[in-house]
């Protein structure tokens, strides 16, 4: 039993709480250093079973802590200090008939707002600003909440993107996704349901290379096509199902190509093109692809808004989708095809023979799909670290120690902050009990 509580105490020890929080506030900034490695340095890290064992031995140290600390509040209104001489503010009254003085103190300070605690029955201390000491517990139990809340999302959640086109749909299934990041025991609990998009509205003003209106009409089905939620969707306004959040981050083109060989096509799909930047800070359309069960590959470039320059060359007038023309090269095992540029509509004669048409154009949507089950602890955890710091900061604990002797009374005050204010409230107490007893108070003389 004595090694248990050896233990206990170890674990609550503030100590330990220092060095776990330094460990763990260490590793997550060196999470966030890039480095350039097929696995990302922050999940690798935070979703380790080790950093997670780390949050829970920071978990037990503040739930241990916070049942240490809610025991020593009940022992400080039980225990009577020795000696009394110890506070700054203290009398000493004698009178003939203490007993009364001694209860007519505790219902005068029961009037004025203390609450009474009898620590035997000669003594008692009342105490005013309760709440203060609350709220230093509920200060420390408000980080226990939010660590429940973080081990939940890195255990049990997931974080993931996927791409969908106008008029299309993709599935909640790790498949359809571009990337995603899950938890250590997410299990692979897809819903399933299918996220399709309806429309995309994207503008940009003249000159700029950021949209000034992004959003996108989404629909969530079950079954078979049957809509269940709809929803226009912005960056920061995302639609929500079964816990998921699916948030608009972005946008981009995918042209739509057909290849055709002695008449009959051999390949029709849209492409993503990817949204980079290039030196001269603008924004580019671009990616390649290959042309399945053949070793032709397409390079493409597409320009929403072309324009023809004097050296034959296109560029883009604006970023918005009026006039889509590509820069196409295509190859095969090194050899050139076909090297040039096409409107939409327009088709392509390769070398080979073969026909590259450039049919159309579709927007598409990039979402941030993401289950963060803690979510609301999180929420919680702040909402009672604000609870407990407004009282731990806004409220002046003070009390006032009773204690009944043989020749009278003696009493002793503290409070946490504001001193004059108190020592002139504990002045006037002393002056009611004088007046009370018909005698002058003697200062500072035990009893």
């Amino acid at each position: 039993m004595k090694l248990l509580v050896k233990g206990l105490r170890l674990l609550a020890s503030r100590e330990l709480a220092v060095y776990l929080l330094a460990v763990a506030a260490l590793v997550a900034m060196a999470a966030q250093i890039p480095f350039f490695l097929e696995v990302k340095l922050d999940r690798a890290i935070f979703a380790s079973w080790w950093y997670n064992g780390l949050l829970l031995l920071l978990l037990l140290n503040t739930l241990v802590c916070s049942l240490f600390r809610l025991e020593e509040l009940e022992k400080k209104t039980a225990r009577p200090p020795e000696n009394l001489s110890r506070y700054p503010n203290r009398r000493a009254i004698k009178s003939k008939d203490a007993g009364h003085l001694f209860f007519f103190l505790k219902d005068y300070l029961s009037r004025r707002g203390y609450k009474i605690f009898d620590a035997h029955q000669n003594c008692f201390l009342a105490r005013k600003g309760e709440s203060y000491y609350w709220g230093s517990m509920v200060f420390h139990l408000s980080f226990l909440v939010i660590l429940v809340g973080v081990m939940l999302n890195n255990l049990f959640g997931f974080h993931g993107s996927m791409i969908i086109p106008e008029q299309q749909l993709a599935v909640e299934d790790h498949r359809f996704y571009q990337s995603i990041e899950e938890g250590l025991l997410f299990g692979e609990q897809h819903q399933r349901f299918q996220i399709g998009l309806e429309s995309m509205e994207v503008y940009f003003d003249r000159g700029k290379t950021t949209p000034s209106l992004l959003e996108a009409k989404v629909w969530v089905m079950e079954g078979h096509r049957r809509i269940v939620a709809s929803q226009t969707v912005k960056p920061n306004q995302p639609i929500r199902y079964k816990g998921r959040r699916i948030l608009l981050t972005g946008y981009g083109y995918a042209p739509y190509f057909t290849l055709e060989h002695q008449n009959k096509v051999i390949f029709q799909s849209y492409i993503n093109l990817i949204s980079t930047w290039n030196e001269k800070g603008e924004i580019q359309y671009k990616d390649e692809f290959n042309i399945p069960n053949s070793e032709i590959k397409v390079e493409v470039e597409l320009f929403p808004d072309a324009t023809i320059s004097a050296d034959g060359t296109l560029k883009n007038l604006s970023h918005n989708l009026k006039l889509p023309a590509v820069e196409i090269r295509v190859t095969q095992r090194e050899e050139e095809l076909f090297a040039g540029h096409a409107l939409m509509g327009q088709t392509m004669k390769l070398s080979n023979g073969m026909k590259l048409s450039f049919l159309g154009v579709k927007r598409y949507g990039w979402f941030d799909v993401a289950y963060h089950p803690g979510v609301f602890f999180l929420y919680g955890g702040f909402i009672l670290c604000l609870a407990g710091l407004v009282f731990a900061l806004f409220v002046t604990p003070k009390g006032i120690w009773v204690s009944l002797g043989d020749a009278g009374i003696e009493m002793a005050g503290y409070s946490k902050r504001y001193q004059q204010l108190f020592r002139e409230e504990f002045n006037t107490l002393v002056d009611v009990i004088s007046r009370q007893n018909g005698t002058r108070d003697e200062p500072n003389d035990g009893l």
